[in-house]
């Protein structure tokens, strides 16, 4: 993959993930206006793709998890978003995380079908930890591995959990967009959102893809606001909930950004 250089000394990134990878916007800190944006195949890959790694990255995937019940930052983020708390799933326990790496059913050469793999975990998330597994979450599991594998070796200070939704709230004066973002109208108020914001027509940037991977627009929107949200934590202007350190069994503050 060719790298494309960004000329900045603070770089500050906003990942998200779609369709085979993850979408990520990165630009200067004082420069929001002129972002980057590229699809990569792998987490890991978000660190390279500009040429620089980022100082901040802000991604919207659960940064700590815990063994059992719920975390406290989702519930507090869904009292936030009120008739967009949907958008904000719950998490899987790591030990249910883990049964389901260890036992290939997150790989892409997994011995059975997707679905297979799906009614395995549900199988046993129901038996013992007394709930089931949607499939919507299912799906995004791997990106929560990802995520989880990396911070639980490297403990990076940089990665901060975020939510676009809770982005978008702040940039609308503390009221949520209620419309979904894959209508007309959700794409359109969240698109004069970021133009106002960051001052950028997602549709107007060219993303640099990598093979496989592929964002649509709301991906794209999410990643701006998303980039938008570690600005203000570059800054120090964010704010996190919940607002005293929440630690997860391996010592992972799970918190949200925005």
């Amino acid at each position: 993959m060719q790298e494309r250089q960004v000329d900045t000394s603070t770089l500050v990134a906003g990942a998200d993930g779609c369709k085979g990878g993850w979408i990520v916007a990165a630009a200067d800190s004082e420069d929001l206006g002129h972002p980057r944006l590229a699809t990569v195949s792998a987490f890991r890959d978000i660190w390279t793709v500009f040429g620089a790694e980022p100082d901040v990255l802000a991604v919207d995937m659960p940064v700590g998890l815990v063994n059992n019940g719920s975390r406290q930052v989702d519930g507090i983020a869904r009292k936030l978003l009120g008739k967009k708390s949907s958008s904000v799933f719950t998490p899987p326990e790591r030990m249910l995380l883990e049964y389901a790496a260890l036992n290939n059913h997150l790989s892409d050469a997994r011995e059975g079908s997707y679905m297979d793999s799906y009614e395995a975990v549900n199988e046993w998330a129901q038996k013992f930890l007394d709930h089931g597994v949607p499939p919507y979450a299912f799906g995004i599991f791997p990106k929560i591995a990802e995520v989880d594998r990396y911070m639980t070796e490297k403990r990076d200070p940089r990665v901060h959990e975020a939510h676009p939704e809770l982005a978008f709230r702040l940039m609308n004066g503390h009221v949520v967009v209620e419309d979904s973002k894959r209508t007309e109208e959700g794409a359109t108020a969240r698109a004069k959102l970021l133009q106002q914001y960051v001052g950028v027509i997602a549709e107007d940037i060219e993303v640099q893809k990598a093979p496989g991977a592929d964002a649509a627009i709301d991906d794209l929107h999410d990643a701006l606001a998303l980039l938008w949200t570690a600005a203000r934590i570059n800054s120090g202007d964010a704010e996190r909930i919940p607002e005293v350190v929440d630690f997860d069994p391996v010592g992972l503050d799970m918190a949200m950004w925005f």
